[in-house]
């Protein structure tokens, strides 16, 4: 079988899986091209989704508890409600998109999956038929960035404890028709491989957005009563015109599918093709309803959705609480906000550190238990010291383990789950447990006076996600034994390769890289590129962590032949 296109549809065909895929030099052309052309553009659509998800912690020291009366509770509602509308609408929206089988938010269904015709009378709904068949992903990213930010824009004109309420619950509405889709809209460009570097690049948004945010709201406070609005009132007002206007720039800037990229070429956009469709270890791409009872019946789902859990109330407790906690150290409430800036940056850099070691090394589990007990370490001394400056160096520790454990694990859930089917219910059960996370969170934090109790929950959560962690290491890795005696002294025919796909990731043909991915018998492709050396800047600190991974890691070096292949380079 070979590669054909189509003149009048521009349809292209998959490639014989084993025909040879390109030289290491063209993948890494393919993917800085992808890189250049698609990361960016989400990186800042979710950049400005958490910046408008946060700034009602900017707008809380600036005088918005006091002008909005927002006594008792009310706050921690206010930011919990986001967080009970978007899980409410992301569940809604994954649920259709596994009966319709459509990736996410894509509009456009690959040339190799089949058409969503056939399962219509599932869904004949309003959010299935428009949002995610007639609307190309372009438009409607997009459109829900524009949506979301024209109510930003209008919080500013808010000023009651009622007329907030209601506007944060429709941002929540309406931002949450952009998170479900961009994990799996990444899988659908990057092969397994090379994500977790990326989805670190794209999870360092959040971490930027919260310097941003403390930088915006430092020098927008001088706009206070100017027009007759609050400094609080201003945050959100010019926040939410910035969201409008990126929204409609992007509308330029966002590519369909790798079908539909004008960037690629046909060889290209096989390669990528015949890589994906590896990772997903050849498994049927048509929907099946009991990978659907799959997913809710594997324990794998519900360990990353504690996981996840435990990761995210931390996360969005300093998200939500960041300038809070820094005014409570006594600092004034304008100085509070630019000092939030610096432990976001340090965080953003770890960030990536920890997502660019774990692409190189081919681990995760490791990676989620350096940075979560690092962010152990930021919330114990919080919890003991009585000096703001140790409490704010303390901050640093906190924030840099929590982003990058979030990055490392959503590529390890992303990819961990074999068939769009049960990856896309997968996906939808861990990714509710992570907003359920948000929910939890808006209450971690109520009065100074129980700050150490907020604190003790976040070090018991990241504690929890350590030991989880640690359990699916080791049983992921007894897996990848068992499935490599299931392969060895087999000659892995067409005939045992079709028997084979109707068991999803229990195939022994799929290796998630829950600890390394081992070399399966008769691979489709040669062993990937190494990734290029990151920036001289960050060397230094590259080099610090893999000295600390190999002390670690040390007694068991001998059993994974990438990790000693990674150091012996």
């Amino acid at each position: 079988m070979s590669t054909t296109q189509n003149r009048s549809s521009g349809e292209l065909k998959l490639l014989d899986p084993e025909k040879r895929p390109l030289d290491e030099d063209q993948v890494r052309r393919v993917l800085r091209k992808i890189d250049y052309h698609i990361l960016p553009i989400v990186v800042l659509l979710y950049l400005l989704a958490f910046l408008d998800r946060g700034n009602v912690g900017n707008a809380k020291i600036l005088g918005m508890v006091e002008d909005a009366h927002l006594t008792g509770l009310r706050y921690n509602i206010l930011s919990a409600v986001f967080f009970v509308s978007f899980l409410v609408e992301d569940v809604e929206i994954r649920t259709l998109v596994i009966f319709d089988k459509i990736p996410y938010s894509l509009g456009e269904v690959p040339s190799y999956v089949p058409s969503s015709s056939q399962f219509a009378p599932l869904s004949n709904r309003l959010h299935s038929n428009i949002m995610l068949k007639v609307v190309r992903p372009s438009r409607w990213l997009a459109g829900a960035a524009v949506a979301w930010g024209t109510i930003v824009t209008l919080m500013c004109l808010c000023n009651s404890f009622n007329s907030l309420l209601i506007t944060r619950l429709f941002v929540g509405l309406t931002e949450s028709a952009l998170s479900p889709g961009i994990l799996f809209y990444l899988s659908t460009w990057y092969p397994r491989r090379y994500l977790a570097w990326r989805v670190g690049v794209y999870v360092s948004a959040t971490v930027l957005a919260g310097a941003f945010s403390g930088l915006l709201a430092y020098g927008i406070e001088r706009m206070d009563k100017l027009g007759g609005l609050h400094g609080w009132q201003w945050i959100f007002g010019l926040e939410g015109i910035v969201t409008v206007l990126v929204g409609l720039i992007s509308l330029v800037f966002i590519h369909d599918s790798v079908q539909s990229a004008k960037f690629l070429t046909i060889s290209e956009k096989d390669y990528l093709q015949r890589a994906i469709a590896r990772d997903s270890s050849e498994v049927l791409t048509h929907l099946d309803k009991k990978f659907i009872w799959l997913a809710f019946k594997d324990y794998r789902t519900y360990l990353h959705s504690l996981c996840l859990l435990g990761i995210m109330i931390p996360l969005y407790s300093l998200a939500l609480f960041l300038p809070t906690l820094v005014y409570e150290l006594g600092y004034r409430a304008i100085d509070a906000q630019l000092f939030t800036v610096p432990p976001y940056a340090l965080a953003c850099v770890c960030t990536l550190i920890s997502a660019y070691l774990s692409d190189r090394w081919n681990l995760r589990g490791p990676f989620v238990i350096i940075t979560a007990l690092l962010g152990i370490a930021g919330f114990i001394l919080l919890l003991c010291s009585s000096s703001s400056t140790l409490g704010y160096i303390a901050m640093f520790f906190a924030t840099s383990g929590v982003f990058s454990a979030d990055a490392v694990f959503c590529t390890w859930f992303s990819t961990a789950y074999s068939g769009e089917t049960k990856r896309a219910v997968a996906i939808a059960i861990i990714n509710g447990a992570g907003n359920l996370g948000g929910v939890l969170a808006s209450f971690v934090y109520i009065n100074p006076e129980n700050f150490y109790t907020g604190y003790s929950v976040n070090i018991g959560c990241l504690v929890v996600t350590i030991l989880l962690t640690g359990f699916m290491m080791w049983e992921f890795n007894r897996d990848n034994r068992l499935k490599e005696k299931q392969c060895d002294g087999k000659d892995i025919t067409v005939e045992l390769k079709a028997e084979w796909k109707n068991m999803g990731d229990r195939s022994p043909l799929f290796s998630p890289d829950f600890v390394f991915e081992r070399p399966l018998p008769r691979p489709l492709f040669p062993r990937p590129p190494r990734l290029p050396r990151p920036p001289a800047l960050l060397r230094p600190l590259v080099a610090c962590e893999e000295l600390l991974l190999l002390f670690l890691l040390k007694p068991s070096l001998e059993d994974i032949p990438d990790a000693v292949h990674a150091v012996s380079d």
